[in-house]
């Protein structure tokens, strides 16, 4: 006499393993796909201004754009363009200004439209977005620039680039 609870447990076990591996597998692909769009080639454009009431950029709380600070990756490398309101985005030069912030920091040095030498501290956000660092904290160099100060930045806008 054939025992039909052998069946039904079966059936029942490969009921409980699709339910089990199916998010199991969703997840893996949703995974997948974010690290193959992160790897991409991007423009990131973040937002400076000064800002009170918050650490992290808060369009709300930020006043006028005071800088503008475009990353770009392209072939696993990354390059900054700086960008004071009125003027032509400028390339800068990243340089090394490791001070133990748990974000990541670095310099960049660039030459403005009007032929004066500008540096920049750069402090990160260990906090990652859709975009990358959600805040960006500004230093000018030499310190006090009165006139600009510390900003804080925020993305406004990541555009993919197309690759040739």
């Amino acid at each position: 006499m054939r025992r039909p609870w052998k069946a039904v447990l079966g059936l029942a076990l490969l009921i409980v393993m699709a339910l089990v591996l199916t998010p199991l597998v969703v997840h893996h692909l949703r995974w997948t796909q974010l690290i193959e769009r992160e790897a991409r080639d991007q423009e990131v454009t973040y937002r400076c201004a000064r800002q009170t009431g918050a650490a992290d950029f808060d369009p709300r709380l930020a006043g006028p754009t005071l800088l503008r600070l475009i990353a770009r990756r392209k072939g696993g490398k990354r390059s900054w363009k700086v960008v004071v309101p009125g003027s032509a985005p400028v390339s800068a030069t990243s340089f090394p200004a490791g001070d133990g912030n748990i974000g990541g920091s670095h310099g960049l040095r660039w030459i403005s439209p009007d032929g004066q030498k500008k540096e920049i501290l750069l402090w990160f956000s260990d906090i990652v977005g859709e975009f990358g660092p959600d805040t960006i904290w500004v230093d000018h160099l030499p310190k006090p620039v009165p006139a600009l100060g510390q900003l804080t930045c925020g993305p406004v806008s990541r555009t993919f680039l197309s690759v040739l």
